[in-house]
């Protein structure tokens, strides 16, 4: 787990892309922290994610527009993964 934490972290210092760490940030379940680096992001298309990861994705109806999210985002394949994540369960009630 420290060894993907890590990684998630060095991804995103390559670049500063906060999109590049998505996926290891949301599969280790470190949305908050994740949260945090759209924060400080000087992309201002990064600012409105910030409010949206900071949802609790425990609760079905943000499962529900995390997958919606993750639809949408169709030209961001890293994000829209992450969305999916998000969504977990909710993505069977879907089929």
């Amino acid at each position: 787990m420290v060894y993907m934490e890590k990684l998630a972290r060095a991804q995103y210092l390559k670049n500063k892309i906060t999109k590049d760490c998505a996926l290891l940030y949301i599969a280790l379940n470190k949305v908050q922290l994740f949260a945090g680096i759209f924060k400080i992001s000087k992309d201002e298309k990064d600012k409105p994610l910030v409010g949206f990861l900071s949802r609790n994705f425990q609760d079905e109806k943000n499962k529900v527009v995390a997958l919606k999210n993750a639809c949408l985002g169709k030209h961001q394949l890293e994000l829209a993964i992450g969305f999916f994540l998000l969504g977990g369960d909710q993505l069977e009630s879907w089929g």
